[in-house]
């Protein structure tokens, strides 16, 4: 029942019992012949009659509504306090109704008899005022006891959840209303009759007892109905109590406040102890009885589980453990879930929640509103829906070991003493329970740990020594006679000294039992010897086994021989730290050394010195004697670089054919340039490799700190930029670090970070120069050349580029699209009827290691229906001295795609003859260094006259290069030089300007 539904009802019987009585009242007047009709008209018409009955009623349903409050918030909000406070308003409601009810009698009379004699003829008389108020008071007990007895059992139905303690309304009041009351109504209603009227028996005065005696007994009815309705219960439970379940005895909703609801409230709860006392023993047994026969804590906690929601039927119960590692409560269970070790929720011993509180205090805590009780976790609320909450610590031996939780999602459920006392025994059951099941699978556990430590000890491959307090030796496992040699009968009541090598000194052992008298363990590596006297290095750690005092009773050793892995640990060393070919120092290493070498100089005030040593053209070893042949070469020279500087100084290997030393207190820039300059003597010295001698050279870069840089990567950047500069400065010497160089190295970087973008910005240009054939005028060539111009640095020199382009790769996107692009231009010469000769384009190292460059040709000149003669590449002497195994494979492919091929830059290299020989030139171009001086310097004059005669003998097309006289031009003439590319004829050309230039000189001819 809720608390509109018990308003509704309570309204309606205060109404009842204000309205009934005046009407069945006047009625009964008005039968009896007190008043004549009329004069009933006269009461009832006019205003003081109406206003009496009226008000006195509001008053009445005002008042009781009033009083009856705590009875509706005990409803709106079951809990303990609010259900003692409405159970003390019914103890007083019976005085309050019937004083207010015999009040209103007592007025109802004379406000009768006033309206009468004012408003009608009616004269009162003593007599008459004795019949009006005997009529009123018979008309209280027919009319107004039945209602009241019936506003009781509403009060029972509203507190059908309450497990009542107390009588509310005595049944010795109810009875005695019922067996002297309703007699002694009948005798008043007959003496009443005869005084009244004629004194003798008539069929009327019989009529009229008839009328009074049906209402009595409609009235008795009403009160068998109401303890009919209170023995109920009762009844059924001494009926079937032997056979009542859990939900037999929940469903016996107890509606009466006397003794009749006390004693049936108090016999079912004795019946439903019996049997949950019963089953919670039975539970015991039956978990105590299964321990040992492989019953399981999820079963406990299932069995603990079911008798608990048993005993509270219509709840929910909750399982909670303490989980000591980590200071929490988690819950393992609740009713419908099943088991979980690791827990569904946790909670911290911190938190404010209600387990917790019960845990920490172990005392039961009862909630009776968890949604405005602070002691009450709101998560747990939400979680659960939880309106009402019984929490029981679970105990053993005076420590809390878990809790156990009743709760309701439905508000009313208050919880009485014994439901308390079941719980609380309960819990005592399943925390015994519990504990003995951790007891005994701390038992498994324990057995399971000392069979597996004795199979450890015996079949492990680490060697176990056992001491006593004494160190001597109790024993020892297989392992150990394994690794020592030594049985274990051999070293039974010895000292583990019977092992000692003779390598650690006594501070060593001393220093070994301090540190395990003061912290019960050493860990570290021991240099032993085995029964053959071979000494051998072991791993070995060492625990003081400790009693209840702390005191140490046994040590444990446990060692493992670490030969092999100390040999492991030196090879893997090695190879992460030194070079794989000359054994020297690598990168990391060398890294290292210098770290420290800065740190020594910085604390004393010294100088570094870091020389960054490239062989010169050491690629071509590797390319015609093999990659064999170059590590032996290396090896050679790491040996001939150590033997220039001192002990003390570091020797490494960067990669490649790069060393790198570090000169630690080096004297200034002098010393570092006598160690370069011995290294270079040294290095230019020839090289015994595979029976011949081969000659190489370095270039040296050096960078000194503090005055160059203080970090290693900046001493080492700043070695690398010299170095550099001293290739450019034609190899075979040393240069010192500038600030100019890094300067350089920046400008440099922002140039080719700008050219990997210059393609796709379409920044390049083709520019064209043509060769012409002096002989007949006519073109004999075209030279394709590349112009770079950005927003940024405007038009940008080739020499500042192209090798930037070679270096960092760019230079092969970069000339497919410039072959691309000219052989396009060249057809389009042709559509012109413009006869160009041949195009030429300028080729690289880079170029040369393509394996697929010839194909790609092939492909482009399919495109624009090219033919082979009509295209020819330009390589140098320098390409060929690099590289000329793959160079002759390249040669031979585009020889045999029928391409021309030419020598560029002929006479700047070193063996031009021999190179002519080996390699399918078809053309040489004499370098414009010969040409600027010609006739002023007899040496080029010479040089020129003899590549001339060189080309005529060897059937070979002599281009001169750079031409602007006509001076010049004479002498190639005179000479037989009839092919001429130079400014003297025309400036590389933009493809219009070229077309425009090409037109107009062969209108010339």
């Amino acid at each position: 029942m809720n608390s509109l539904e018990f308003s509704r009802r309570y309204a309606r019987l205060i109404l009842l019992s204000w309205t009934i009585p005046p009407i069945f009242g006047l009625s009964f007047l008005l039968f009896i012949k007190m008043f004549t009709p009329t004069q009933m008209w006269e009461i009832l018409s006019h205003p003081l009659e109406p206003l009496f009955i009226l008000t006195t009623l509001l008053g009445a349903v005002a008042y009781f509504h009033y009083r009856v409050r705590p009875v509706r918030k005990y409803l709106e909000r079951p809990s303990a306090p609010t259900a003692e406070h409405a159970l003390a308003y019914t103890r007083l409601f019976p005085l309050e109704y019937w004083g207010v009810f015999i009040f209103y009698l007592l007025m109802a009379p004379s406000s009768v008899i006033i309206s009468a004699q004012w408003y009608s003829d009616f004269v009162a008389l003593p007599v008459d005022w004795f019949r009006i108020h005997l009529v009123a008071l018979i008309v209280s007990i027919i009319v107004g006891l039945p209602i009241f007895y019936r506003i009781l059992d509403l009060f029972g139905d509203a507190y059908s959840k309450i497990h009542l303690q107390s009588v509310q309304v005595s049944l010795k009041a109810k009875i005695f209303l019922l067996g002297a009351l309703i007699p002694l109504l009948i005798d008043t209603m007959l003496v009443q009759y005869f005084w009244t009227r004629t004194g003798y028996f008539t069929l009327e005065t019989f009529g009229i007892w008839l009328l009074l005696e049906l209402l009595a007994i409609a009235g008795t009815m009403t009160f068998v109905t109401s303890f009919s309705r209170s023995l109920a219960p009762l009844q059924t439970i001494l009926e079937r109590s032997p056979t009542l379940s859990s939900m037999d005895t929940a469903s016996l909703i107890v509606r009466s406040t006397d003794e009749i609801g006390v004693l049936t409230c108090g016999y079912r709860g004795l019946l439903n102890d019996m049997r949950i006392q019963s089953e919670i023993i039975h539970t015991s047994n039956r978990i105590l009885s299964g321990i040992g026969k492989h019953i399981t804590f999820a079963e406990i906690a299932s069995s603990i589980l079911r008798t608990c929601d048993e005993a509270i039927p219509g709840g929910m119960s909750f399982l909670l453990l303490h989980k000591p590692e980590d200071k929490t409560l988690i819950g393992v269970a609740h009713t419908g879930v099943e088991y979980n070790p690791h827990g569904h929720y946790q909670l911290a011993l911190t938190e404010n929640a209600l387990s917790v509180r019960a845990f920490n205090s172990r005392k039961t805590i009862a909630i009776d509103d968890a949604m405005h009780d602070p002691r009450v976790n709101k998560s747990i609320i939400h979680r659960f829906d939880v309106a009402t909450a019984l929490a029981t610590p679970l105990i053993v031996d005076g420590q809390s070991i878990g809790v156990l939780i009743t709760s309701y999602k439905e508000g009313g459920h208050i919880y009485s003493v014994r439901d308390i006392d079941i719980i609380e025994g309960l819990a005592h059951e399943a925390a015994l329970a519990l504990h003995t099941q951790m007891m005994y699978e701390h038992h498994q556990v324990m057995e399971a740990e000392m069979r597996i430590a004795t199979s450890v000890f015996r079949d492990t491959q680490e060697a176990i020594m056992v001491t006593d307090a004494e160190a001597k030796i109790l024993r020892v496992n297989q392992a150990f006679t394994m690794i020592t040699g030594y049985s274990q009968d051999e070293v039974i009541g010895k000292r583990p000294s019977i092992l000692s090598s003779g390598r650690h000194d006594q501070a060593f052992y001393q220093h070994l039992w301090n540190k395990l008298l003061e912290d019960g363990v050493w860990e570290g590596e021991v240099w032993n010897r085995r029964k053959d006297g071979l000494v051998y290095p072991e791993w070995l750690n060492i625990s003081a086994s400790l009693d209840e005092t702390g005191k140490a009773v046994h040590y444990i050793g446990i060692f493992t021989d670490i030969t092999e892995k100390k040999r492991t640990e030196e090879e893997i060393f090695r190879l992460a730290h030194y070079d794989e070919v000359t054994e020297l120092p690598n990168r990391v290493l060398f890294n290292d050394h210098l770290g420290q070498s800065l740190k020594q100089a910085s604390r004393h005030g010294h100088q570094v010195a870091v020389l960054f040593v490239d062989l010169d053209h050491f690629k071509q070893i590797n390319d015609t004697m093999g990659h064999a042949a170059g590590d032996k070469l290396l090896l050679q020279v790491a040996n001939r670089i150590k033997e220039c500087v001192r002990k003390e100084d570091t020797v490494a290997r960067q990669g490649g054919d790069e060393f790198i030393l570090i000169l630690n207190e080096v004297k200034g820039a002098e010393g570092a340039a006598a160690v370069a300059g011995t290294l270079i003597q040294r290095l230019r010295q020839p090289f015994e490799l595979e029976g011949s001698e081969v000659f190489i050279s370095s270039s040296i870069g050096i960078s000194i700190y503090p005055n160059d840089a203080t970090d290693e990567e900046s001493l080492l950047k700043n070695a690398d930029a010299a170095m550099y500069r001293a290739k450019e400065n034609g190899r075979s010497n040393y240069q010192f670090f500038t600030r100019e160089m890094n300067e350089s190295a920046m400008a440099r970087f922002r140039l080719e970070a700008r050219l990997r973008r210059a393609l796709e910005r379409n920044e390049f240009i083709p520019y064209y120069q043509p060769q012409v054939n002096i002989q007949d005028g006519t073109l004999a060539g075209v030279e394709v050349l590349l112009r770079w111009k950005n927003d940024e640095n405007g038009e940008v020199a080739p020499d500042d580029f192209i090798k930037i382009a070679e270096d960092s790769g760019e230079i092969i996107p970069i000339t497919r699209w410039l072959i691309d692009v000219a052989c396009r231009d060249f057809q389009s010469w042709l559509n012109a009827d413009i006869k160009p000769g041949q195009i030429a384009f300028n080729l690289t190292s880079r170029h040369l290691r393509q394996t697929d460059f010839a194909d790609e040709v092939a492909g482009v000149m399919q495109k624009y229906g090219l033919r082979p003669h009509q295209i020819e590449f330009e390589i140098t002497e320098g390409m060929l001295i690099e590289g000329a195994a793959m160079d002759v494979k390249l040669c031979a492919d585009l020889k045999q795609l029928g391409t021309g091929l030419a020598l560029d830059d002929f006479g700047t290299g070193y063996s031009s003859l021999s190179y002519l020989k080996r390699f399918p030139i078809d053309t040489v171009k004499i370098d414009k260094s010969f040409i600027r001086d010609l006739g002023t310097d007899a040496d080029d004059t010479a040089i020129i006259s003899a590549i001339l005669a060189m080309g005529k003998s060897l059937n070979l097309r002599v281009i001169a290069e750079g031409v602007e006289t006509e001076a010049q031009l004479g002498f190639l003439r005179e000479h037989g030089c009839y092919y001429i590319q130079g400014f003297y004829y025309a400036q590389p050309m933009s493809h219009d300007a070229f077309m425009q230039w090409a037109q107009t000189w062969s209108s010339k001819f």
